[in-house]
């Protein structure tokens, strides 16, 4: 698919809205949003990403809280932690005895 910096944000605000709507919920009904993003992260922003050609020092957080049209805060994380995360709060890891990850990612 296209990696657009506005490609990729258009298509979060649709994954989000439709996540949001099978769960029966509004955006007025959540307190944050998580996005995981390859490559390397610092105060919301995308600072380079080798998957992403062009893509230096993207403001992903600001662009898909503008998406959103919302004040929510967006937690904007590396994409290898965002999967650990899911892993320990629903995934195999979740039944509380821990989990390890290791990501073989290109380096930009």
């Amino acid at each position: 698919g296209e990696k657009s910096e506005l490609a990729v944000v258009k298509r979060i605000g649709t994954c989000t809205t439709h996540a949001l709507r099978k769960a029966g919920k509004t955006i007025f009904e959540i307190v944050a949003v998580g996005v995981g993003a390859p490559g390397g992260i610092s105060n919301g922003c995308v600072i380079q990403a080798a998957n992403f050609p062009g893509w230096k020092d993207v403001p992903l957080a600001d662009m898909v809280r503008d998406e959103l049209r919302s004040d929510l805060p967006i937690v904007l994380v590396n994409d290898a932690d965002a999967a650990t995360c899911a892993e320990l709060w629903v995934g195999a890891a979740h039944d509380g005895k821990g989990a390890s990850s290791s990501s073989s990612g290109r380096a930009g």
